[in-house]
């Protein structure tokens, strides 16, 4: 294999991995079929009633944002959280 195939090579499978963490970031707010709105300079996506009920992730692009909501949606309620209900 020629030095200029395997750099076509690494530089494919970078491009991959950046697609299938682009389709991981987006996959949970679409299936919940959320969708992003500005929140002042941030951009949000909201599940639920509001910010105190549900559960919301922020960023400065959509994506960051929908990575933020993926990241909310694995954190456990604290005692906090949970004295809002």
């Amino acid at each position: 294999m020629s030095e200029h195939t395997k750099h076509y090579d690494m530089e494919a499978a970078s491009i991959r991995s950046q697609v299938e963490q682009e389709l991981s970031d987006f996959a949970l707010v679409a299936l919940l079929g959320l969708k992003p709105y500005r929140d002042g300079n941030m951009w949000c996506f909201l599940w639920g009633e509001n910010l105190a009920e549900g559960v919301a992730g922020f960023g400065a692009t959509v994506r960051a944002a929908a990575a933020d909501f993926q990241r909310a949606c694995h954190m456990p309620i604290t005692e906090k959280d949970a004295s809002h209900g």
